[in-house]
């Protein structure tokens, strides 16, 4: 609003800055050699709200509070509005702040590889082998026996598995050869010089059993397996002479194993494994002649292993 001074207002007509309302005229003395000029109302300054204010008061008080009301909600917003322009400014650099800054995320881990034991298997195992094999002369009671005899023995298996949750059965078949071999001496009243020796050797043994195991782990079983084995072990029998007498059994035998172990599959398609066997072939025995006479000797052979093997599945 144009605030004007008394001094500026038509000489006829004054006019209320603060209300802008007309006041009667006042007749102006124009001012002459002698005379002082009138007293002229000037403006006083309102240093609270810098406004310049006429001293003539308003017609009434309702429409003076009105005024004062209004012009302090207007200092009101600016100040709201200021406070408001200063937030959004602040939050603007923080937000830019933020958005400017690079964020890093973690690298996902690779996912868990996925074990199935359904399928079949081929593989290869090595390991150790032990034989008892008690040969006894029938006629006389006579008996050479050795507590074991040892060796290697290597070969390969095939087989399949079928997995039910944490339950896994299967069937196999295992090929073995050994170097498994001895040599004693016994005495024998029906050989030549009283005595005699045995030399053994038990060139393979093949086992087909079916397993049944449980999953600790899903990469780990343990298992249990038992089914039919053959092998093939001689026993000869030689006189003090060094002449061989004859053999105790020579051609392939027929018996039973049982065994266990644990399975590792390290990785998808790839497993380990250790475990042990037991495998009797019961008593043959075989007839022969000996000096002028007939003997019967009698072989009874059971052996163990103890072995460490690979498997690639399909």
């Amino acid at each position: 609003m144009l605030l004007r001074t008394l001094g500026d207002v038509d000489p006829k007509t004054r006019i209320s800055v603060a209300g802008m309302q007309h006041v009667p005229n006042i007749p102006v003395t124009a001012p002459g050699p002698n005379r002082l000029p009138p007293v002229v109302p000037l403006p006083v300054v309102d240093y609270e709200s810098q406004k310049m204010l006429s001293i003539i008061s308003l017609p009434n008080s309702a429409e003076h509070a009105r005024v004062c009301l209004a012009r302090r909600m207007g200092v009101l917003m600016r100040k709201t509005a200021m406070t408001l322009a200063a937030l959004s400014l602040a939050t603007g650099h923080a937000f830019a702040a933020d958005m400017g800054r690079p964020v890093y995320k973690a690298p996902m881990a690779p996912p868990a590889p996925i074990y199935n034991w359904t399928g079949c298997y081929i593989g290869a195992n090595v390991g150790g082998a032990f034989a008892n094999i008690d040969v006894t002369d029938v006629t006389t009671g006579a008996s050479a026996s050795r507590t074991s005899d040892t060796g290697f023995a290597g070969g390969g298996q095939i087989g399949c598995d079928y997995q039910m949750s944490q339950w896994v059965i299967g069937i196999r078949n295992m090929f073995d050869g050994t170097s498994i071999k001895g040599s004693r001496s016994f005495t024998d009243a029906g050989l030549v010089g009283g005595s005699g020796t045995v030399d053994t050797k038990v060139h393979w043994f093949d086992a087909l059993t079916a397993r049944g195991g449980y999953l600790v782990q899903p990469n780990l079983l343990f298992y249990v397996q038992g089914g039919a084995a053959w092998t093939e072990a001689k026993a000869t029998i030689f006189d003090s002479t060094g002449a061989e007498v004859g053999s105790a059994s020579r051609n392939s035998r027929t018996g039973w194993t049982a065994g266990g172990g644990v399975e590792w599959m390290f990785m998808p398609h790839w497993s380990a494994f250790l475990e042990y066997n037991f495998m009797g072939f019961g008593t043959r025995s075989s007839s022969f002649q000996v000096c002028s006479g007939c003997d019967v000797f009698s072989a009874k052979a059971n052996l163990q292993d103890v072995l460490v093997g690979v498997n690639y599945r399909f």
